[in-house]
């Protein structure tokens, strides 16, 4: 891809990302738990989709649509998520919140990073999708604790 094309890719994330906030709320209306499992389901389907784009320029460009929709609004759903299953403090709730999501983001790098450099970028969609299916399993046991 063309630094162009990145750059485009990059805008085309941001102002998807406006829509986003406004769906992310509507769904996260629906409830937390059922904001964060489709959130996550989300995150596997891009994995899916990633796998089998081929590098076509205009499957990425749809790929990066449904991944700003998808991104976007997780901030706000994890904070929601931490006032809903915990009894810390809002504020509290929302450092934590950023503070993690950026630790994930450090993790999901830095393992994305090992994946790519010792089997090739081809298996970097089957990581995102263990690390989808292992924040299933821990938001299935997180609600069943709160039950």
């Amino acid at each position: 891809m063309s630094g162009l094309m990145v750059g485009n890719m990059i805008l085309l994330f941001g102002v998807v990302g406006v829509a986003a906030m406004y769906l992310g709320g509507k769904i996260l209306n629906r409830g937390v738990i059922y904001s964060n499992v489709i959130y996550t389901i989300g995150a596997l389907f891009i994995a899916v989709l990633l796998y089998v784009s081929n590098s076509n320029p205009y499957i990425t460009s749809v790929i990066v649509i449904l991944w700003s929709l998808i991104y976007t609004p997780v901030y706000l759903n994890v904070t929601a998520f931490l006032q809903k299953t915990t009894t810390i403090s809002f504020e509290l709730g929302s450092s934590l919140s950023t503070s993690f999501g950026n630790l994930g983001i450090a993790i999901g790098t830095f393992m994305g990073g090992k994946v790519i450099s010792n089997y090739g970028i081809q298996y970097l969609p089957w990581m995102m999708a263990v690390f989808a299916v292992i924040s299933l399993v821990l938001m299935y046991f997180v609600a069943k604790s709160n039950k």
